[in-house]
């Protein structure tokens, strides 16, 4: 099975695949996110009847005919690898500056074909919203960071539905029928401004502010209870089970701001933080080793 999309070579990883598994078609082969928008625009069933009705060479045919022109993200930026010894590589990044603003005005004809060709259900945006809402409220109040991480992966599958929405007329009448249902179901729960603002104006850079905010106080719940613990504890391996413990949970949430959560305005003051909390523990089971 080839690992390009057969469509426009694109390497397909996490960032390039259709969600949900899609794209894949009847003889292995499978598409990138751009292709799969591209057919599901000429077959609007693609994405259930990939599996079964297209082939590699029936896929090639309609985008040939169809995207012969367009730029693929492979003409703009190119890149290499080069072995330098056992341990080491060497990345080679290229740009093709005289074609970056075509491909960038070329995504944003793609993006506004997008919205407009967008299939705008009110049951979908009331059903949704109240999921967007729920997942929401957890992801800003969870002292675990493996709830954290799975509801912001359900986010992110889902919020590009409410950005295309958010262009049509009734999608603020549909978005309060699912606040006001929200509410008669959490009654106990307020639905915080920055959190509404998510669904009123959706943008993934302000979720990408929101989540980085959301990780950081994830964290300080977690550490505080830890440390709770730690207070009542005797044996000293006991305690170092539960450092090493806040230990791990520092990379995990080191990790998902930069893959998530850089857009927070405290991005900085955040991994100054956790590294001087890492910095503590190390030099505390240091000195209790030491001694």
């Amino acid at each position: 099975m080839n690992n390009n999309c057969i469509g426009c070579r694109t390497k397909l990883n996490f960032f390039t695949k259709p969600n949900f598994g899609g794209g894949k078609l009847s003889d292995g082969n499978r598409v990138c996110r751009n292709c799969f928008k591209a057919l599901t625009k000429i077959d609007i069933k693609f994405g259930i009847t990939s599996k079964t009705k297209y082939d590699s060479e029936t896929v090639l045919k309609i985008l040939n005919s169809k995207n012969h022109n367009e730029l693929t993200t492979e003409q703009i930026l190119k890149t290499s690898t080069k072995s330098i010894d056992e341990n080491t590589s060497e990345h080679t990044f290229q740009l093709n500056a005289e074609k970056l603003i075509p491909f960038i005005n070329q995504q944003q004809e793609q993006r506004k074909e997008e919205i407009k060709n967008f299939n705008y259900e009110p049951i979908q945006i009331q059903r949704q919203g109240i999921q967007l809402l729920e997942s929401l409220n957890i992801i800003d109040n969870t002292k675990n960071s493996d709830t954290i991480k799975s509801r912001f992966e359900f986010v992110e599958k889902i919020y590009d539905v409410f950005i295309k929405a958010s262009y049509n007329k009734r999608y603020i009448t549909d978005l309060q029928i699912a606040v006001d249902e929200y509410k008669s179901t959490y009654y106990d729960k307020v639905i915080n401004d920055y959190e509404l603002a998510l669904l009123v104006k959706p943008e993934f850079e302000k979720l990408s502010v929101f989540y980085g905010e959301s990780l950081m106080k994830c964290f300080r719940r977690f550490f505080k209870e830890q440390g709770e613990q730690i207070s009542n504890l005797k044996q000293q391996t006991a305690i170092d089970k539960r450092l090493d413990k806040i230990l791990k949970e520092i990379d995990v949430i080191n990790l998902e701001m930069v893959s998530n959560g850089l857009s927070t305005p405290n991005y900085d003051k955040y991994h100054s933080e956790l590294e001087m909390v890492r910095k503590k523990i190390l030099e505390n089971k240091y000195r209790k080793n030491v001694g």
